[in-house]
Formats: structure tokens, sequence, C-alpha cells
């Protein structure tokens, strides 16, 4: 009896024993518990930061660019450096406004690979596009400095920095157009050339038959990419502009046309509808006469103000290229013609 008396002693013992191991286990366990905790609820809400600080980014850097030749031609290096700096302001993280960023301009270099930012370099081809970057962060004093974490102060993680990110963004000279806008009418590229002779109401050209006006190579009706002599075609491109893209390399069909609804008809489709605007034409790498009838390469893209379009025996569509144009709905990267894209991200 004794004997079995001693072996239940041991046997309780063993158990007590036992649950000591549980309750390490149990602790073991809640640490590790909390530490998951914190990853995922800290980590989670740092990530939820960074993409604030991105967006800000990206933001002031699209200010930045848009105003790098706006409003006046340009290039305007600090004003858009300044717009950049100053926009970072309309933007929160946390709750808060922004209050600093680091703004620099340069070029976007597309000749090498990958493509980088280099900084304070004004030197724009159709391979170096003109650039602001924006670098914001919450590190240190900046915007608050870092951001406090809750649950990974248990460890003695009272915050993480975050940041650096950065944006860059450009604007270019257009290398193409999306659907729409683009009038059915090509700028020989030997009058393109002359652009700076030709940029203001006081220095005027037409466009038109060579019987009418006396610069036959200045330009001409184009269907675009299809060949199409007729005037219906020609007025659904007044109306809705280009169906499909047109980039630099594509062909399109040169035409002559003196017929006057193409002209001045305020009742239907014609250049008389845009007396008074700026609009968007393609430039092409052919002399342009009243015999043309071929399809001729896309070299470029040109702004050009509408001052009048005259129909009856003059036949004429008058006006200049424009300095300093925001393309709508253009891209890519061509030859300066005056004309620029809107401002892109590229980083």
């Amino acid at each position: 009896m004794e004997r079995e008396l001693i072996k239940r002693k041991k046997r309780g013992l063993l158990r007590r024993d036992e649950s000591g191991q549980v309750l390490v286990l149990v602790a073991l366990c809640a640490v590790f518990l909390i530490g998951m905790v914190a990853l995922v609820v800290d980590i989670s809400h740092g990530l939820v930061v960074r993409n604030e600080l991105q967006n800000a980014a990206d933001a002031s850097a699209l200010a930045g660019a848009g105003k790098l030749f706006n409003p006046s031609p340009g290039p305007n290096w600090s004003v858009a450096k300044n717009a950049a700096s100053s926009s970072i302001t309309w933007n929160r993280s946390d709750g808060k406004s922004l209050g600093t960023c680091t703004a620099d301009y340069g070029v976007w270099d597309r000749s090498q690979n990958p493509a980088v930012f280099v900084k304070d370099s004004t030197a724009f081809d159709t391979t170096h596009d003109p650039a602001v970057r924006v670098q914001v962060s919450r590190a240190g004093v900046e915007n608050d400095g870092p951001v406090p974490t809750w649950f990974a102060r248990i460890f003695g993680i009272n915050s993480i920095p975050v940041g650096p990110v950065s944006a860059v963004a450009v604007v270019s000279n257009p290398g193409l157009v999306t659907p729409g806008p683009l009038l059915p009418v090509a700028i020989g590229q030997a009058m393109a050339a002359n652009f700076n002779n030709y940029k203001d109401s006081a220095h005027t050209f037409q466009i038109g038959s060579s019987y009418h006006y006396p610069i036959s190579e200045a330009g001409q009706w184009s269907s675009l990419l299809v060949d199409s002599n007729n005037v219906p075609t020609i007025q659904d491109l007044i109306q809705n502009g280009t169906p499909q893209q047109i980039k630099i390399g594509d062909k399109i069909w040169i035409q002559p046309g003196t017929k006057n609804t193409l002209y001045d008809n305020k009742n239907q489709p014609s250049i008389s509808w845009f007396e008074g605007k700026d609009v968007f034409l393609p430039v092409v790498n052919v002399v342009l006469s009243e015999t043309t009838h071929e399809f001729a390469t896309v070299v470029g893209f040109i702004g050009f103000h509408v001052v009048r379009a005259t129909g009856g025996s003059t036949k004429t569509i008058e006006g200049y290229f424009v300095s300093g144009f925001t393309a709508p709905n253009s891209g890519g990267s061509g030859p300066n013609y005056g004309a620029w894209t809107p401002p892109r991200l590229v980083l």
C-alpha cells in the first residue's frame, strides 16, 4: 500500500511538471502572436503611409512638369521646380498635410537602358525629355518624422522611417496621337522647319491650293490612314478626328482639295469651325503640291492656330504655328515643332 501511494505521488509530480511546460509554451506563443500582430499592423500601416507618400510625389511631379512649358513656351525650369515643391502641401499622410519634399529638374535620359533621371541637365532632344523629379519621405524631421508604431513598441521599436519615395514626370514633343484630336490637314516638313518664322499673328501663312496662294508646299488635305479621295471622309475626320492612333513612321494619304464646304461652311464640318482655336496637325516628309496624291511618312506633329478659313474663289486656311502648344491625347517623343505632350509619369 505504501509503495502504491509513493507511485501516485510521483505521477502527481510529473503531471504538475507538465503543467509548467504548458505555461511556458503559452507564454512563448503569446510573444510570437504579439510579434505577428506587430508585423501585420505596424508594417501594414507603414506600407499605407508609403503609398500616400508615393501618391504625393506623383502628384507633385506632374504639377511641376505641367509648368515646364506653361504658360510661356518655356522651358521654365525654376518655375517647374517651384510648382512641384509648393504642391506637396496639397497632399496628406496619416491625416496631416505634408510640408516638405525635394524637387529637382533635369532630363529623362532614354538613351540609357534602363532610362535614368539626370539632375540639372537642360539639354533635351528626341531621347532626353524635360523632367521634374520629386522625392518625399517621413524620416528624421521631415514631415513629422518616422511613422509611430503601436504593437512594435513592445520590442522597443517606437517608429518606422518611410521613404524616400521618388516620382519623375516628363513632357516631350509628341511622337504619337491617340484616337481623336488630329485634323485632316498635313504640314510639309520643309514648312515645319520654318516654325520660328510663322509663330504669331503678325506672321501668318496659308494652306490650300497652289493656284490660290504663294506657298504651295505649306500643307495639304489628308484622309490620314486611308486612301479616300472624297469630301465625306474629310468631313468625318474634321468632326470626329482620327479613329486610330497615328505615330511617327506611319504613312498617311495626301490629296489636294478645293471644295468650298471643306473650308468655310458653318452648317457642315469644315475648318471654319476651328477659327480662333489651336489645332493639332501631322507633319510629313514630302514637298506638298497641287499634284500630290500619295502616302507620305509622318515625321512629327505641330500645333496650328486657325485665324480664318475662306472658301469661294480663295479656298485657303490662314494661321500660324503655336509655340508651347499642349497637344491633347498625345504621347511618345518626336522632333520639336513647338508642341508638347501633357505631363506623364515615367517613374
